[in-house]
């Protein structure tokens, strides 16, 4: 008696394990969809898009509809629902968010925008827009998910750090070729980009060289500009790092293996010391970018932009937060053409940016403090301290 319950217990827990590994299955599918999905209707300019939008936002919910059942479905089998709960927190927190959402559209209706009201807001506009950031919450939660998957791997942390680099820059070279990214056809700054200058430009923010084939501030649009600035970002201080210390704030924790992982990419900091390293980096990175974008605002504020016209608020914030970013990581990427030469001999400027203040005072200071390491700078704080 005892044998036969045995041999039904073990069935059971393979079949759920057959369940959820069919289940990541069609997770994995599902995912790569949305990205698609996603790509296609953002990824190429109004009226231009190579499928019909009617399709692609029917795909959408069909996709939000899956992320959110396939979360209801793994509590539904869960041996301890509570505990799954807690553990997914923010998954179910987005999907109730999304459902208010989309209750508070559907009372509201189409409501007037602007002070004249001359614009309507399509409440199927709004369904959509809910549907779709409630699909890139969801993306960005199992992004961080995959990246502790990848740390806790076995992987020696060197291959680990090279493949990251590598993955980063095929994305963001990919992201790079979507027609969004440079200016129209019709835009006096057009000019094709054929994917050796895309990847020689991913390849070159990955790992913060400066090298371009083309002016970054004409040659790209915000969007252009957006992903070269993240990879930057991800390139300067670790794809994996940020991706660790994401996942840790929303309850994802390392195991023992990945700790020792991430403890190794920390230049062999113990693992104790390693979270708090790891919080640190991310913390101060954040804090000195925007300490940094914030009092270079005015010096973009007060001067013409990229192209020649006076710049906006939006756009002045924009150039202060993009030049902040690529100080501190050391990048040597600007949104002028001339770099920090700007100005200098061009009669639109009543000041050129190298008689700012804000050069040697916020960016050569960023510039230090980046190429000085974390380690250093930690140290430093706790021997003030």
């Amino acid at each position: 008696m005892a044998i036969a319950q045995q041999h039904q217990t073990i069935s059971s827990r393979r079949q759920r394990d057959m369940l959820l590994t069919a289940l990541d299955l069609v997770l994995a599918i599902t995912a790569v969809a949305a990205i698609a999905t996603l790509i296609l209707e953002h990824g190429w300019r109004a009226g231009n898009h190579p499928v019909d939008l009617a399709k692609l936002h029917a795909a959408s919910w069909l996709i939000a509809g899956v992320f959110a059942g396939e979360r209801f479905f793994r509590l539904g089998i869960s041996h301890n629902r509570s505990r799954y709960a807690r553990d997914n927190w923010i998954d179910f927190m987005l999907i109730g968010m999304a459902v208010v959402a989309v209750g508070v559209v559907h009372r509201l209706g189409d409501r007037p925008l602007g002070l004249n009201g001359q614009a309507t807001l399509s409440a199927g506009a709004m369904y959509m827009l809910i549907c779709q950031l409630y699909i890139l919450g969801v993306l960005l939660l199992r992004a961080m998910t995959l990246n502790l998957r990848f740390t806790e791997s076995g992987i020696h942390p060197t291959w680990l750090l090279i493949l990251s680099f590598a993955a980063l820059c095929l994305i963001g070279s990919g992201l790079l070729m979507l027609p969004v990214a440079i200016p129209e056809p019709t835009s006096p700054n057009y000019l094709r980009l054929d994917y050796p200058d895309a990847l020689f430009t991913a390849v070159s923010a990955t790992c913060v060289t400066g090298l371009v084939t083309r002016d970054i501030g004409l040659g790209f649009t915000t969007f252009g500009q957006a992903v070269i600035l993240s990879l930057i970002q991800l390139g300067g201080l670790g794809i994996m790092l940020f991706g660790t210390v994401l996942a840790g704030l929303v309850g994802k924790s390392l195991t023992v293996r990945g700790s020792r992982t991430m403890a190794a990419m920390l230049m062999g900091e113990s693992y104790g010391r390693m979270a708090r390293m790891a919080s640190f980096i991310v913390t101060t990175t954040l804090i000195l970018e925007a300490a940094g974008a914030f009092l270079m605002y005015p010096m973009f504020a007060n001067a013409p932009g990229i192209n020649g016209q006076p710049n906006t608020a939006t756009q002045a914030a924009w150039m202060s937060a993009f030049h902040s970013i690529s100080s501190f990581c050391n990048a040597g990427f600007s949104l002028y053409g001339r770099n920090m030469l700007a100005g200098v001999n061009q009669s639109a400027w009543s000041q050129p940016l190298r008689d700012s203040w804000q050069i040697m005072g916020v960016m050569a200071p960023l510039i230090i403090l980046g190429g000085l390491g974390f380690p250093v700078i930690s140290d430093c704080g706790a021997w003030i301290k």
